[in-house]
């Protein structure tokens, strides 16, 4: 052992001033190293543990949340245990029902308080009809949205707030902002937030429901006419980021249905409201829409996939009659089932929500399958039949379940289930009604119907709860059944909150808080906004459009610029934009293929209005001006002075079915046949075509019909700005061109009016059948391409294709072979599942080797090629009519390396055979902020270790004592990490947005350090000191 030599015996070691006789009882030098060491180390991983579990605390704490019991530490299913014992049975009941109520803002005397905070209901629906979101023209809707949620999500814990927003000083909030509702059960409420629900997809045309402040988003269809998930994923970001900011967190939507054969819907069913017909392309789409939502509102927006198990082939409205489709299990999992297997295989990885939590939950559908159910009048529809546990019970979705996935009813209240339930004699079904929706598997039950709500609407609500609570009391298997139930609920409300939010002692708080209530309180009990980083943000109104966002700009709004939302509507409608016919003359004359400033252009809209509430305003869809509009704006005296302003009129449809019908005056007579006279072009801007809501919406069937002669030597456009199948294939041949836009958004009648003017390629394939034109067949559309090249390349476990010149292999070795990307006939990668032959062939030996087909993925297929054989082997591909590819000649040679050479097909290739990037450029990132602090404790124990250090430090040099170099170097460490850890403190503030939690971790394990080789330097000294 080393000593520093010392000029005075004050202090001594304790192996000198030991006896002999107890020197020779120690243990042997060694033994005491490794007892010590062992003793640091027991010592050091202790303090380890201490500091980092309180520095985990701290980082993954809510700010919001000061939990009084240790909920927030929990896992999901301990979690949800405790929850569901601290329930009653009305708490428990309450859950499962989705109600509708009345007006924008709620007063303390409205039913859905009542509703609420009387009889425990989980979860609401805003819908238009009801009234409950003023678009009205000049309206501030997302502040009014906001402060409704606010006002819901208050009456779960006892509290009303009259005006449902903070007032401008936030240091106290008084009586009139918020008061406690008397509680008839003598019981608080656990304070479980609601779901509020949206339905993006309004009733009529092209009604989206937040319209107001909102970004217009484009139809399912017109997204599914750019075949591009990239573009689904990101408008899914914008909506979820919108939602999230005003206090919505259950978006009904996407549909996921798959349009039948002929795509055709009937009316008040808006077709476009799907991706399209082929289920492989609608389940990509639905899932990055699913994706993008998740993401854009960072998981606290759930969105609920309609209409399970697809409702695609219905002829008729199933709200208003039960519709019946020849299907049997196997053709449902064979197609419609697609695109809900890959909604619910998506999920979400988070230290909150845990891991795979399913993004989606799935709307049922009120349809019938024979074959399946049965062909009988009085089968159930699906959604309340038992055969909805057999498809529950398929693999898929059994995983789904188990991991919490949330199943809703559609509608129950509506006139097709109640002329179903009254052929029986039943007097009040309502009962019933939810009452079999529930056993056959559906967690939430939607008791709403398809109008208005009832002002008697109430009472149904309460009884059909009330039902329940004695259904619960007297029936142990239909408890059991409940309890099940309301633990997925509970779980997906744990995904879209954290646990503090659902915590008892926020009662205790707010006891204490008379009013006036104090600020912390009211933050703590507001799960709105983004609580996940700023306890202070509630959910505040914004105006995308105006580029104003009033009350401060929540995280979720901050990093998806205006532009970027425009921009990324306007490439959508870009893309999907789509040339359905061009007839031969129009396409050989080049100078008149387009408007030219001698022409004279009369445009007929389809101007008709809509009526989104009882007592609103009515809009237009399709303003009568607007494509006439866009081309002055285009291509007027403002731009390329194309066109003229007097030589372009515009007139409604009304008064074309007006002229058509003879209806007119004498004045608009004449103008009318004036008009037509001097035009050379005449343009249709049509949307669907539904002569029981809207008689002049079959102005261009009839003008084609009536009045072929009036349009002989002009040019007849039509500019489809809904579903592009309206027109049959006599009526098309009459066209000169005919254009899909899909939406009468502006960025779509823009698109539209560049395509007709050829200022833009049009690229774009609609996802439907559209007969009279080449897009007749969509199955066809979305084969290989015959006429294309299919690549060959051999590729590496990484998948990177390999140089074959420089690739060596032998006799028995392995290669893998990729075929594609494969494009189908509209230039898109070919479906998943697409079948692909490798052609082999040993020529020398006239042997072919047969392959059974391998199904493509991400468009291409793969196989594994073993050189079993020497020899000469030619090696293509080939897919279904598509014969042509990259030819592989490879020598095998007994000893030497094989060679392998490219054969070059002997037709033309197609000049666009490269893979579709698989960078979703329009798909907005997001960089979640990390809020890392250190703990008071771990500041305080570090100061105090770094005092100590300098302290014996001073004594030390102040007494001139001789010590351990051991000892100098143990204070040395200690102090140094002490003085680490202090630094640390003040450094890390600034820098936590670039570390992690193993950097945390690190620090604390330094100051663990310090600390035993402080605790062993005093032992020492105190030893000495012996």
């Amino acid at each position: 052992m080393f000593r520093v030599a010392a000029p005075s015996l004050e202090l001594h070691s304790i192996d000198n001033l030991a006896a002999p006789s107890e020197q020779m009882n120690d243990p042997p030098p060694m033994i005491q190293r490794i007892a010590g060491w062992l003793a640091c180390l027991l010592l050091w991983m202790g303090c380890t543990l201490i500091w980092t579990d309180t520095a985990k605390a701290q980082t993954a704490a809510d700010p919001a949340a000061e939990p009084a019991n240790n909920i927030g530490h929990q896992s999901m299913e301990a979690t949800v245990e405790t929850l569901l014992a601290s329930m009653t049975v009305a708490d428990r009941i309450g859950q499962l029902f989705v109600i509708p109520f009345q007006g924008s803002s709620i007063r303390q005397s409205d039913a859905i308080v009542r509703l609420v905070h009387d009889y425990r209901v989980g979860a609401v629906v805003l819908t238009e009809q009801n009234g409950n979101i003023d678009n009205a023209p000049g309206s501030d809707t997302p502040r009014q949205v906001a402060a409704l949620a606010n006002q819901l999500q208050a009456l779960p814990w006892g509290l009303f707030a009259p005006r449902g927003e903070l007032p401008p000083d936030r240091t106290d909030i008084v009586a009139d902002h918020w008061m406690r509702l008397p509680d008839p059960l003598l019981e608080t409420g656990l304070g479980i937030p609601l779901l509020i629900g949206v339905s993006q997809t309004g009733p009529d045309q092209s009604a989206p429901v937040l319209r107001n402040g909102f970004t217009a988003m484009p139809n399912q269809m017109a997204m599914g006419a750019a075949w591009d998930p990239a573009y689904a994923q990101a408008l899914g970001t914008i909506l979820g980021q919108e939602l999230a900011a005003v206090g919505i967190n259950m978006l009904l939507g996407p549909s996921l249905d798959v349009l039948g054969s002929d795509g055709r819907q009937p009316s008040g069913v808006r077709a476009t409201s799907t991706y399209g017909g082929d289920s492989w392309w609608v389940a990509e789409n639905g899932a990055a829409f699913i994706q993008g939502v998740t993401d854009g509102s960072s998981g606290r927006v759930l969105s609920i996939a309609g209409h399970f198990p697809g409702q695609g082939g219905s002829d008729r409205d199933l709200n208003q009659e039960l519709a019946t489709i020849q299907r049997s299990l196997t053709d449902l999992q064979r197609n419609e089932l697609l695109p809900f297997v890959r909604a619910v295989q998506t999920r979400r990885e988070s230290e909150t929500s845990g891991s795979g939590s399913p993004m989606a939950g799935l709307l049922t559908s009120h349809i019938r399958y024979s074959g399946f159910l049965s062909s009988r009048e009085r089968t159930p529809p699906i959604s309340l039949a038992p055969q909805l546990e057999e498809i529950l019970a398929l693999d898929a979705f059994a995983d789904w379940r188990e991991a919490g996935g949330l199943l809703m009813s559609g509608k129950l209240i509506v006139p097709s289930l109640s002329s179903y339930y009254g052929q029986s004699g039943q007097t009040s079904f309502a009962n019933r009604i939810a009452n079999d929706a529930f056993q056959a598997g559906n967690d939430l039950l939607w008791l709403a119907g398809s109008g208005p709500l009832d002002p008697n609407a109430a009472s149904t609500l309460q009884e059909v709860i009330l039902y329940f609570n004695v259904q619960y009391l007297e029936k142990p298997d239909f408890a059991l059944a409940v309890d099940n139930t309301v633990r997925r609920i509970l779980q997906a409300k744990l995904r879209l909150y954290p646990p503090a939010f659902f915590d008892r002692a926020a009662w205790t708080k707010l006891e204490e808080a008379d009013n006036p209530l104090s600020m912390q309180t009211i933050r703590h009990l507001a799960p709105i906004g983004d609580s996940q980083s700023d306890p202070e943000v509630v959910a505040v109104g914004f105006d995308p459009l105006a580029g104003q966002i009033p009350g401060g700009v929540p995280t979720q709004l901050s990093e998806g610029s205006l532009a970027v939302k425009a921009g990324i509507i306007t490439w959508v409608a870009q893309d999907a934009a789509t040339l359905l016919h061009l007839d031969a003359e129009q396409a050989a004359d080049q100078v008149r293929a387009v408007p030219n400033p001698d022409d004279r252009l009369l445009i007929f809209t389809d101007d008709r209005t809509r009526s989104t509430c009882p007592g609103c305003q009515p809009e237009t869809v399709l303003a009568v001006d607007q494509v006439e509009a866009a081309i002055l704006r285009l291509f007027g005296p403002d731009a390329t002075a194309q066109i003229e302003p007097d030589r372009i009129s515009s007139y409604g449809f009304g008064d074309v079915a007006a002229w058509l019908n003879r209806t007119a005056n004498t004045v608009a007579q004449f103008r009318m046949d004036r008009a037509l006279t001097e035009a050379t072009w005449v343009i249709f801007a049509m949307l669907d075509v539904n002569p029981e809501q809207h008689p002049a919406s079959e102005v261009v069937h009839q003008f084609l019909r009536q009045k072929p002669d009036l349009l002989l030597g002009k040019r007849v456009a039509v500019l489809s700005f809904d579903a592009p199948y309206m027109l049959d294939e006599t009526e098309i041949s009459k066209l000169s061109v005919y254009i899909a836009a899909y939406s009468p958004d502006p960025p779509f009648v823009e698109a539209a009016v560049r395509g007709l003017f050829h200022d833009l390629e049009m690229s774009g394939a609609p996802p439907v059948n559209v007969p009279g034109t080449p897009y007749g067949s969509l199955v066809e559309r979305l084969e290989p391409d015959p006429d294309q090249v299919i690549p060959l390349s051999v590729f590496d476990d990484k998948r990177s294709s390999l140089d074959l010149q420089a690739l060596e292999v032998r006799l028995g070795d392995s290669l893998q072979i990729r075929a594609g990307p494969i494009l189908d006939r509209n230039g898109n990668r070919v479906p998943d599942g697409t079948p692909v032959e490798f052609l082999l062939r040993y020529p020398n030996d006239n042997l072919d080797l047969r392959i059974d087909p391998i199904p493509t993925r991400d468009g291409s297929a793969t196989m594994d090629l073993l050189l079993d054989r020497a020899g000469t082997l030619e090696l293509a591909a080939r897919s279904l009519e598509s014969t042509t590819s990259i030819g592989f000649q490879i020598r095998v040679e007994e000893e030497s390396a094989a060679q392998i050479l490219t054969v070059q097909p002997t037709v033309t290739p197609l000049t666009n055979t490269e893979s579709p990037s698989a960078e979703p450029g329009p798909a907005i990132s997001r960089t979640p902020a990390l809020r890392w602090t250190l703990t008071s404790l771990s500041f305080l124990g570090s100061l105090a270790v770094l005092l100590v250090c300098l302290g014996l430090y001073a004594v030390l040099w102040a007494r001139d004592l001789a010590v351990e170099r051991k000892v100098l170097n143990m204070l040395w460490g200690a102090g140094s990490s002490a003085g680490l850890y202090v630094a640390a403190a003040f450094v890390l503030p600034f820098a936590t947005p670039h570390l992690n939690q193993a950097t945390l971790m690190l620090v604390t394990a330094s100051l663990s350090a310090g600390s035993c080789l402080l605790v062993l330097a005093w032992f020492h000294l105190v030893r000495a000191d012996h």
